[in-house]
């Protein structure tokens, strides 16, 4: 088990970022009878994932759609649209 603290050192991202992907249903904590916050191996490996995706140019409301789709038809057409996003962008990139 990981508090949010060890959790947001393990990724190298801020407390904040771990309570507000929480907030958003991004990552699922078990609350302690205090109220405290802990995650385990599996919202460890949830969290690398939402920070790989929002390294590939996602916003957090296709994430949430990539995690709760269990067929990964979501993915791929995300991913098909992004590239689709870099290719025009770098086009225009090359034209300035």
């Amino acid at each position: 088990m990981y508090t949010t603290g060890q959790l947001a050192q393990k990724c190298n991202v801020s407390i904040r970022t771990i309570q507000y992907y929480d907030r958003r249903g991004l990552l699922h904590a078990k609350r302690t009878e205090n109220g405290l916050r802990h995650y385990n191996d599996q919202d460890l490996k949830q969290l690398q994932e939402i920070l790989i995706y929002k390294q590939l140019g996602f916003n957090l409301k296709d994430i949430q759609q990539i995690i709760n789709d269990t067929d990964n038809n979501t993915l791929k057409s995300l991913i098909v649209n992004q590239r689709r996003k870099s290719s025009r962008k770098l086009k225009t990139l090359q034209n300035n």
